[in-house]
């Protein structure tokens, strides 16, 4: 009998797709399965912030072989340098959907300077999140903030102001 995909791209008869790419169970698999579960079902935790959003993924990534083929040669050559637990799944556009020209490999951390509640800010031509600057004039990210978000003072006296 031959097996059926579901619309998570999953086949749902029998284990024959396990079969084809064996890798169900590794960390790239998961992976795959989160975006689509995060994008495709409601009754995720994230789905409000993924799909009810309207985040798609491609229909070329319902297909668990055409996202390895995508995706699993840059996957091993991040998590060879940062840790497979390290590496995760980013869009580049984060209003963007899934997929090959919008996503990319990156740590925890490069991650969460690419959210929606991230507060960015441009001053002499370049944008950084406000804790990268932060870090670039060697202040508390929590003193910055409270310039910027608490007292709104203007950007350039906020990353300028030396105290005394």
């Amino acid at each position: 009998e031959k097996s059926q995909r579901n619309k998570l791209g999953r086949f749902t008869k029998n284990h024959t797709f396990n079969l084809r790419h064996g890798m169900c169970g590794t960390r790239f698999y998961h992976i795959w399965e989160n975006i689509l579960s995060r994008c495709n079902r409601k009754s995720n935790t994230k789905y409000s912030c993924y799909g009810g959003r309207g985040i798609k993924v491609c229909a070329q990534w319902l297909n668990f072989q055409d996202f390895k083929q995508d995706m699993y040669e840059s996957y091993l050559q991040h998590s060879s340098l940062f840790s497979e637990k390290n590496t995760s799944l980013d869009r580049v556009n984060k209003d963007g959907n899934y997929s090959k020209e919008n996503s990319r490999w990156s740590t925890q951390s490069e991650q969460m300077r690419n959210t929606r509640r991230n507060h960015l800010i441009t001053f002499q031509g370049q944008t950084k999140c406000l804790t990268d600057w932060a870090i670039y004039l060697k202040i508390r990210p929590a003193t910055l903030f409270t310039r910027v978000c608490r007292y709104k003072w203007p950007i350039e006296k906020a990353l300028t102001y030396k105290s005394i």
